[in-house]
């Protein structure tokens, strides 16, 4: 729990050192806003009926499937043709800003050492399998973060701006993977379940300050790829 309450702080810090200076240019020009609350509401929706429909896909068990062909679907759907986004708006480019490219490497530091000090912190322990670290690290951080910044955080850019819009997608985030990993198990709520509410808000918002700094989903990618090394 102190080793939780510590993750917090630290993340609120490297918010607010991302946060400092300018932001650039908004990636996606705002269209209808009726246009766009309906398409942030169709995924969010999507996003919460998805766990509960199994469909197999290669090694991925339960509603994982499901949720690998949700995504994909609406990155298609919502990101490139209804959308019309190409793929620098959704995130697919270098990143931007320097100094928070430093940032990131202190905080993937900063997460690796953590994971020494607690290599258990959110979920039971190391996936030692090729094909289920595969997932974690590569496979579901992108797909997440492609879905969460790329689709959701740009639509909501063009609504409230960039600074609520990563703020909101990043309590969405947190609440969205406390929802399957606490609210739908039906596990009792802890101390410890609300720190890692608290942690995974953060968490999101603080990827969410990164990729509207940087313009591209690769720094966020690896933040989040390397924070789930041991989940």
């Amino acid at each position: 729990m102190v080793i939780r309450m510590v993750g917090i702080l630290f993340s609120i810090a490297f918010v607010l050192w991302v946060h400092v200076g300018e932001y650039p240019v908004v990636l996606v020009p705002p269209r209808n806003p009726r246009r766009e609350w309906t398409e942030i509401v169709l995924l969010i929706g999507g996003l919460l009926l998805v766990p509960h429909i199994e469909i197999p896909l290669f090694w991925f068990p339960a509603w994982l499937g499901a949720y690998i062909l949700y995504g994909l679907g609406a990155i298609v759907i919502l990101g490139l043709v209804v959308g019309r986004r190409t793929l620098l708006q959704l995130g697919l480019a270098l990143p931007k800003d320097r100094r928070v490219m430093g940032c990131v490497l202190w905080i993937m530091g900063m997460i690796a050492l953590s994971k020494i000090v607690d290599p258990l912190q959110i979920a039971a322990g190391h996936y030692m399998a090729v094909r289920r670290s595969l997932a974690a690290v590569v496979i579901f951080p992108l797909l997440e973060e492609t879905i969460f910044r790329g689709l959701l955080q740009t639509r909501l850019e063009a609504l409230v701006g960039t600074v609520r819009s990563w703020m909101v997608t990043g309590v969405i985030f947190g609440v969205y993977h406390y929802y399957i990993n606490h609210l739908l198990p039906a596990r009792a709520v802890t101390s410890e379940g609300l720190l890692s509410l608290v942690y995974l808000v953060v968490l999101g918002m603080l990827l969410g300050a990164i990729f509207a700094k940087t313009r591209s989903l690769l720094p966020p990618f690896l933040v989040h790829a390397i924070n789930n090394i041991s989940l």
